[in-house]
C-alpha cells in the first residue's frame, strides 16, 4: 500500500480558479503564462516585520495547460525546502503572455555580452563561467512579454471602505456592459488588483480609463503597468483565497 502524504494544497476553489482562466486570452504559437509560486515572510508569523520574498517554483503554460500545471506544483511540503510554513505561501500569475522566442533572443544576447568580456583568451577559466543560469532564463522569460493585453493596477486600500468598493462596483459595471473580461477585478489579501483589457474596450472608454482609475481610487494605487504578477483567484495567498468579484 502506498504511503499517504500532506501536499501543499494550491487550489481552494476551482469554480474561481477556472472563471479566472476563462477571462485570459488563447495563448498563440511560443506564448505562455509565467506561474511563480513563491514565500513570503509577511504572511509568515514566526517572520513578523521581514519583507523576504523567494521563489519556490517557476513555471510557465498554455492557457489549456494552465490548471494542470498548477496542480502539478501541489507537491510534498519537503520539495520546496525544510520547515516550510505553507501558510506563507502564495501563487501568481502574470496575465500577459510571454514569448519563448523573444526570450531565446534576450538570452542570447545577454550571453554574448558576457563572453565578450573573456575575448581574446586562450583558456577557459572559472570566472568565464555564467553566473546562474536558470535564474537568466526567468528572468529573460520576464522581460519577453509578446503582447499587452491587459493594463493593471494594484490598489492597497482598506477592502470595507464603502466609497472604494462603490467606485469598484460603478466602474465594473460601465466597463463590463457587453462582456465580463473587459474590466477585471480580484480581491487580494491587501486590496484588490484591477485588470483593464483597453483594446476590448469602445473608443470613448479606452481613452479615459487611466485617468478614471487613477481618479477614483487616487492616492491608493500602489503600482499600474503593462505587467505584473497577480495572486490566482482560487489559489492560496497566505491564508487569504483571492476571488473575482
Amino acid at each position: 500500500m502506498l504511503k499517504t502524504t500532506q501536499v501543499v494544497r494550491l487550489i481552494n476553489d476551482y469554480s474561481q480558479l477556472h472563471k479566472f482562466v476563462s477571462l485570459l486570452e488563447e495563448t498563440e504559437s511560443r506564448e505562455y503564462y509565467p506561474i511563480h509560486l513563491m514565500y513570503r515572510a509577511k504572511y509568515d508569523n514566526n517572520e513578523s516585520g521581514s519583507s523576504k520574498t523567494h521563489y519556490l517554483a517557476r513555471e510557465y503554460a498554455k492557457k489549456d495547460k494552465i490548471i494542470s500545471t498548477i496542480k502539478s506544483m501541489e507537491v510534498d511540503p519537503s520539495c520546496y525546502g525544510e520547515d516550510l510554513n505553507i501558510n506563507a505561501l502564495a501563487l501568481y500569475l502574470t496575465m500577459n503572455p510571454v514569448h519563448a522566442d523573444k526570450a531565446a533572443y534576450h538570452m542570447s544576447a545577454e550571453y554574448a555580452k558576457h563572453c565578450m568580456k573573456f575575448a581574446g583568451r586562450s583558456e577557459f577559466t572559472e570566472d568565464m563561467k555564467p553566473k546562474n543560469i536558470f535564474g537568466q532564463f526567468h528572468s529573460s522569460m520576464t522581460k519577453s512579454r509578446s503582447r499587452r493585453v491587459f493594463t493593471s493596477f494594484d490598489l492597497d486600500c482598506d477592502k470595507d471602505n464603502k466609497k472604494i468598493l462603490e467606485n469598484l462596483n460603478e466602474l465594473k459595471d460601465d466597463y463590463n456592459r457587453y462582456t465580463d473580461d473587459d474590466f477585471i477585478v480580484i480581491e487580494t489579501n491587501g486590496g484588490f488588483h484591477i485588470h483593464v483589457a483597453p483594446e476590448k474596450l469602445v473608443e470613448d472608454q479606452r481613452k479615459t480609463f487611466y485617468s478614471r482609475i487613477q481618479t477614483a481610487f487616487f492616492g491608493l494605487i500602489d503600482k499600474s503597468t503593462g505587467s505584473f504578477p497577480t495572486p490566482i483567484p482560487g489559489c492560496t495567498q497566505g491564508t487569504f483565497v483571492p476571488n473575482l468579484i
